[in-house]
């Protein structure tokens, strides 16, 4: 993340963001057989998003009652629906 440090902290954050989505997608896409590598070719980059994009949780309906494409949701859309993290208690 340093490479993004001079954009200041709401960058950091959003960075964080995304990183989250990426570890719950390649997590997802790697326990159903679709491990994401370093360098991957189209094809195996649209079988590892299709396998991951499961772990999401992201309901395939809208509140009206449209149907949702997961896939061509923004990441900033996206991040709404990921697990809220837990707040620790600081102990003194």
């Amino acid at each position: 993340s340093s490479d993004v440090s001079f954009l200041g902290d709401s960058t950091r954050i959003r960075l964080n963001e995304v990183k989250q989505l990426m570890e719950i997608i390649d997590k997802t896409a790697s326990q159903n057989g679709a491990k994401p590598t370093k360098k991957m070719n189209m094809t195996s980059t649209n079988t590892c998003f299709l396998r991951g994009k499961v772990g999401l949780k992201i309901p395939t309906t809208t509140p009206t009652g449209r149907k949702r494409d997961i896939g061509r949701l923004k990441w900033s859309s996206a991040i709404t629906y990921l697990p809220k993290a837990s707040k620790k208690r600081r102990v003194d």
